[in-house]
């Protein structure tokens, strides 16, 4: 299965979605990550512009992803991915290749949060 992370630095999940400046794209297999791509998102909001129109790149660069494992997104970008059949899943773990094992094994810890307005 491939599953997709936001992050800044290829080893943390980025705070901010829209922000990311790439997506760590995992391949795991029985359990075990088998490989790990780094995407650069080049998307408006990760150049420090202001823009919602990322969901067609979105949609490409994570193209045969099971799920995307996120602290938090909007409500278009969780649109756009359920459409596509990618799960968005929101978790507070920080640290990448442990979401994406946890999450493998059917044991991450799921926060339910809808979507990266304020609380």
């Amino acid at each position: 299965m491939k599953i997709a992370v936001p992050t800044d630095d290829g080893k943390t999940i980025s705070q901010h979605f829209g922000r990311a400046r790439s997506f760590a794209i995992f391949e795991v297999e029985n359990g075990e990550i088998i490989s790990k791509e780094l995407i650069d998102s080049n998307t408006p909001h990760s150049r420090g512009e202001h823009g919602h129109q990322a969901g067609g790149w979105f949609m490409s660069a994570l193209s045969g992803c099971e799920a995307v494992i996120a602290t938090g997104m909007g409500r278009r970008a969780i649109a756009h991915f359920e459409e596509a059949g990618i799960k968005p899943v929101f978790t507070d773990v920080t640290d990448a290749e442990e979401a994406v094992k946890a999450y493998s094994a059917g044991t991450l810890k799921s926060l339910g949060r809808p979507d990266c307005r304020p609380r």
